[in-house]
């Protein structure tokens, strides 16, 4: 879901305003954060570890998510 709309955003706008919109957003990154470190009865982190070691060669949107909050803090940070 999150690739397809950024690939149709990416059609009228470039990729660095998207993320500029997104990250100036007041809670979003905050609420990616919660999301992705809330997953699971454990630690978000350990079950995106699981995740990843059980679908290494299939695709996953959990991991969309992930890449996007990634994003989002390195456009805040540099």
């Amino acid at each position: 879901m999150v690739r397809l709309i950024f690939f149709f955003f990416e059609h009228l706008f470039n990729y660095r305003e998207i993320v500029l919109a997104l990250s100036l957003q007041d809670s979003l990154i905050s609420s990616l954060w919660q999301f992705l470190h809330n997953i699971g009865p454990i630690c978000g982190l350990k079950e995106l570890l699981k995740i990843y070691e059980m679908t290494k060669d299939i695709y996953h949107p959990i991991f969309d998510l992930l890449q996007l909050f990634c994003n989002l803090c390195l456009y805040l940070s540099t």
